[in-house]
């Protein structure tokens, strides 16, 4: 099925769908791939322009990125938009200039078209059906695969590669300085990586190596075939691109496509993402260690300086085993760490890899450890410390909920306060004295400006006694998802922040996911936990309530979105109306502490402040317990009314007779249905007397045949 190519949304089946291709992704793919001053062709696939009666190739050469995103506008629909990569003849241009034409037979860019080659692209995708989109977990499959790639080659001294999600797979793209007829190196590299990482369900495409080879445009939506539940169209994008972008060393080039036995030389490496070469790991990194020691084909070093603890020269160590696995740590029982927390300290990028789109848009990878109960408990022979002392600890995801502009972003600001100054939050809860980050896309710098110091100045501390402990990154009109921020969360020192808080959770949502879809939010939060862990700070979402009356809730079902996001978090900090104007009520659904009391707050510009005057059990709308007895009943006699109204009309008299209700119950439950469109009342005449005969409306029919 071919998609529709507008930068709008639009509507299929009476349902909003995502816009199908991103203007400004377009133009930053087109600037990154483009040669410098030189020209590109864009291809269409299968593509109609307004006032087409069958779909044809398009084809158009551009000199500007911004020409080429305007172009797409008018593109009514196509199975894919692809873009040479390599450098071609300008002379080109002239056969559509900045603009799009139905490619005449051999009008497009071939081989002998390329005047040199630019990048060199590795192109992972996972094995399917031909003309179909992937599933999850085919994708899955090959973002392992491609991670494993990476790791391989930066093992080996190549530069890092600009990656991407081509909607199915994924590529790796690395800068070359190569002539067009690079006498097969390329192709030769390619079926080195092929024969070393292929299997059964993932490949590395072959037949990529090609000078005048197309590729996926970035930002534009991948739609083979239909888009179904399980195998939607995703929209493709650029996930990283390293700063400065090198080329990769002509001799490692040779290198990897003259490798001798490549089945057995490297499939042993890539049969995880975490093993590699020891001594290259160190000598990147600058590690001061000694003389390996050699036991049963394992190499063991001892730092002589640390670059995780302050035990230097006497207890940490660094293993590789003979099977290629490495193992780290430190003998002195205060040390907690081990070879997963080094490697994200100093290479924390390789540990992180997302892809930012619906469904299976966050991933941390480390390897899964395996360990007994004992050695559990002689690593871990303690908790972690305390963020906020009976609330939430290092390394916690915390939810913030209230309804909407009810002040919930003051309570983060008092927190986050707290937390920089070491002083106790609300005047109960001890914190421990910390580095805070404040994540914010709502407010203007300006306000934020403003903001936080009032509230510092209302608690009696001085801006500057904190204000350097409490770093701020504004995104208002710069948006970025949780998976654009996690690799630059994942670069942050272990224990450098105490707590970051993100205000607000909802606009950091990737583009097309929903917060009510429970696999989006299961990974929200598994990214989420993995870069607390990574970063050892407590991670703090201030969160929209759901619609409706809260005041019957359990404390976790108060946030609004699906339920993974009730069950994930650690802590659940919720605000409610009480009864009295003005005072609301905060409760608490904590993981790793003794359950907390209700606390009453009064809301005084700026602060919330404990109110202890009132009865924090008091909340709005909250039923006394006569009438949840009544409203239980009701229910019962509810459900028996629609049960027998679904064999046929009744009067009240003989709905009575059918359910054993009293007439003040029969007759009050009636009169509620009749209000909430339920059952549908008509006057009849039984013997010359007027009466009413009750009736279930159609919606209620269908739901009690369903």
């Amino acid at each position: 099925m071919n998609s529709t190519l507008q930068d709008t949304p639009w509507a299929t089946n009476g349902q909003l769908r995502p816009r199908l291709f991103d203007r400004d992704q377009v133009t930053r793919a087109v600037e990154l791939i483009a040669e410098p001053g030189g020209i590109v062709e864009l291809r269409l696939l299968n593509a109609a322009m307004n006032g087409d009666r069958w779909p044809a190739t398009y084809s158009g050469y551009f000199d500007e990125p911004c020409e080429l995103a305007t172009a797409l506008q008018d593109v009514t629909s196509a199975s894919g938009c692809y873009l040479t990569i390599n450098p071609i003849d300008p002379a080109l241009l002239a056969r559509a200039c900045n603009r799009l034409a139905k490619a005449a037979k051999g009008g497009t860019t071939a081989d002998p078209n390329v005047t040199g080659r630019r990048w060199m692209l590795i192109d992972i995708d996972p094995q399917r059906p031909a003309g179909i989109s992937a599933t999850d977990c085919e994708r899955q499959l090959a973002l392992d695969l491609s991670q494993a790639v990476d790791l391989f080659l930066h093992d080996r001294g190549w530069p890092d590669p600009v990656t991407a999600d081509s909607g199915n797979g994924y590529h790796l793209m690395y800068r070359v300085d190569l002539p067009a007829d690079d006498d097969g190196l390329i192709k030769r590299c390619l079926k080195t990586l092929a024969a070393a990482f292929d299997n059964e369900s993932v490949k590395v495409d072959t037949s990529v190596h090609n000078p005048a080879r197309i590729s996926k445009l970035y930002g534009t939506l991948a739609c083979k075939g239909d888009s179904t539940t399980d195998r939607p169209h995703r929209m493709s994008h650029i996930m990283e691109c390293p700063e400065p972008l090198a080329l990769v060393p002509h001799e490692l080039l040779e290198e990897l496509a003259g490798a001798a036995d490549p089945p057995l030389a490297l499939h042993t490496q890539a049969s995880t993402g975490d093993k590699l070469d020891v001594e290259s790991f160190i000598q990147r990194n600058s590690l001061d260690v000694g003389e390996p020691h050699l036991s049963a084909g394992n190499k063991t070093f001892e730092f002589k300086t640390s670059p995780i603890c302050d035990h230097h020269g006497d207890g940490p160590w660094l293993t590789q085993f003979e099977n290629g696995a490495l193992s780290a740590g430190c003998h002195h029982n205060s040390c907690s760490w081990n070879w997963h927390d080094l490697r994200a300290k100093l290479e924390p990028r390789k540990h992180l890899i997302f892809c930012n789109e619906p469904k299976a848009f966050g991933r941390v990878l480390p390897s899964v450890e395996r360990v007994t109960l004992a050695e559990l408990r002689a690593k871990y022979h303690r908790l972690h410390d305390p963020v906020v002392d009976g609330l939430f600890r290092a390394g916690e995801t915390v939810n913030i909920i209230a309804a909407p502009k009810m002040g919930k972003s003051w309570l983060g600001y008092g927190l986050g306060i707290s937390v920089a100054m070491g002083e106790p939050w609300l005047g109960r809860f001890a914190t421990a004295k910390g580095r805070v980050l404040l994540v914010d896309n709502e407010l203007h710098r300006p306000t934020l400006a403003q903001r936080i110091p009032k509230v510092g100045e209302a608690l009696g501390f001085f801006s500057a006694d904190y204000q350097d402990r409490f770093d701020i990154c504004s995104l208002r009109g710069n948006l970025r998802s949780l998976a654009d921020l996690a690799t630059s969360f994942g670069e942050f020192e272990r224990g450098f922040y105490k707590m970051i808080l993100l205000d607000a959770k909802y606009r950091f949502a990737v583009a097309g996911v929903s917060e009510n879809d429970n696999a989006s939010e299961t990974l929200v939060y598994n990214t989420l936990d993995q870069l607390a862990e990574i970063t050892g700070a407590a991670f703090v979402l201030i969160h929209h309530a759901s619609k409706g009356d809260q005041s019957g809730k359990s404390i976790t079902d108060v946030g609004a979105g699906a339920g993974a996001q009730s069950r994930a978090a650690d802590c659940h900090l919720i605000l409610r109306e009480h009864e009295q104007e003005g005072v609301f009520v905060l409760d608490a659904a904590v993981r790793s502490f003794q359950p907390v009391a209700s606390l009453a707050l009064s809301w005084k510009f700026p602060l919330w402040v404990p109110d202890e005057s009132v009865d924090p059990s008091k909340l709005k709308g909250k039923l006394n317990r006569s009438d949840e007895r009544q409203k239980v009943r009701d229910k019962e006699a509810t459900r028996k009314i629609v049960m027998a109204l679904k064999d046929g009309p009744a009067t009240a008299s003989k709905l009575r007779d059918r359910t054993g209700l009293s007439r003040d119950r029969a007759n009050r439950v009636l009169n509620l249905l009749v209000e909430d469109d339920q059952i549908e009342a008509a006057e009849i005449k039984i013997k010359g007397n007027k009466c009413l005969e009750y009736r279930l409306a159609d919606s209620a029919r269908r739901d009690v045949v369903d």
